[in-house]
């Protein structure tokens, strides 16, 4: 059979155009299933990604979440620190504040002590002054009515010696005793005078 005799017959016509459908089809079909086996792998791997990145986002939500307790917890503990030291400083500053009251108040008592034994050298000084040499007794009697316990105990020591035989001690002597033990008290009321300011200074800085 040659060319002309198959362009003449319509069923090989037909055949052939049938042979090119089915080829045709048969491509289609094979294209199809690559696109939905390609479909498929997509699909699976965009899921794959899916699941990656919600694991991501979980980890990285739990390590926030980690790092934020851990943040917490640190800053619970600094204010745990910050309160015992606060209390710790106010039981401090209460003490502190007790005893300056307490210094304050001996200050007040060794000033008006001091203050005391100042009249009363005086007064001692004035009265030796003003009488003679041969009225002892009535001197003391007159000056050291008022006098602190230590002096008055020193004045009847004085006295007591003189009673005992002692009458050739003059009043000049008596008198230096007595201003000697006077001198020694106000020496000691003025250290610990300067004690007290010393702490007093230290505890306003």
């Amino acid at each position: 059979m040659n060319i002309m005799d198959m362009k003449d017959n319509p069923e090989n016509d037909n055949f052939g155009s049938y042979h090119a459908l089915l080829i045709a089809f048969k491509t289609m079909k094979e294209r199809c299933q690559q696109l939905q086996t390609r479909l498929a792998a997509v699909e699976e791997e965009n899921l794959c990604l899916r699941l990656e990145c919600g694991n991501d986002r979980s980890t990285a939500i739990v390590k926030v979440n980690s790092n934020d307790k851990a943040v917490i917890q640190t800053l619970q503990e600094k204010v745990e620190n910050l309160k015992k030291q606060k209390s710790q400083l106010t039981h401090h500053v209460f003490m502190v504040a007790a005893e300056n009251r307490h210094l304050w108040n001996r200050l007040i008592r060794l000033s008006k002590a001091n203050k005391s034994l100042e009249m009363h050298f005086t007064k001692i000084s004035d009265t030796l002054k003003q009488h003679p040499s041969t009225q002892p007794f009535d001197i003391m009697s007159h000056s050291f009515c008022n006098i602190p316990s230590p002096i008055k105990q020193e004045t009847n020591k004085c006295i007591l010696g003189i009673d005992n035989g002692d009458k050739e001690q003059s009043l000049e002597e008596i008198s230096l005793k007595l201003i000697n033990s006077i001198m020694l008290e106000k020496s000691d009321l003025e250290q610990q005078y300067a004690e007290v300011n010393i702490k007093c200074s230290f505890l306003r800085h």
